[in-house]
């Protein structure tokens, strides 16, 4: 019986970090249910490549804890998401409108990538958020709250469900 192709349908990313010149799947139970989806027998493909680092849990964390805090900010400021956005109606700022509108267009023209998973550690943060700080206060004199850092564990408790 000849070996079937996998079914274009049937793709999906995996994860793995090489240990002792083997891959580790980060998520062996994922893999493993995929290729029994594929069926025994069935030939699939496999392309590596190396990720770069991606900002870490802790970062993740700390990016939405600043979506939630620039949201209050700007309602506390009285600045809605159309005055920001040159909009009409005035809807009131959240974190999800914070990454969405600002946040991530800010990021797709700076650093060229469109979601926040894809961003390196630290340095490309960085940068995006300075050109918010810079734009928000140059633009619409509004003090932009600090980054949240993990020296002061904040962002631990307030976002450990994101």
């Amino acid at each position: 019986m000849k070996p079937q192709s996998i079914p274009t349908h049937l793709t999906q990313d995996f994860s793995a970090k090489i240990v002792g010149g083997k891959l580790i799947p980060t998520y062996p139970a994922d893999l493993r249910a995929f290729l029994a989806k594929c069926g025994e027998g069935t030939t699939v493909s496999l392309q590596v490549s190396e990720r770069k680092p991606r900002r870490t849990e802790r970062q993740n964390r700390a990016i939405h804890l600043f979506f939630t805090q620039l949201a209050d900010a700007l309602n506390e400021a009285g600045y809605s998401v159309q005055k920001i956005l040159s909009k009409k109606m005035d809807i009131d700022w959240n974190p999800d409108y914070v990454k969405e509108l600002l946040w991530r267009p800010a990021q797709k023209a700076i650093v060229h990538k469109k979601s926040t998973t894809e961003l390196r550690r630290g340095e490309e943060i960085d940068l995006i958020y300075d050109h918010l700080v810079r734009h928000l206060g140059e633009e619409f004199t509004l003090e932009v709250p600090e980054f949240p850092h993990y020296e002061n564990g904040e962002y631990e408790r307030i976002t450990s469900n994101v």
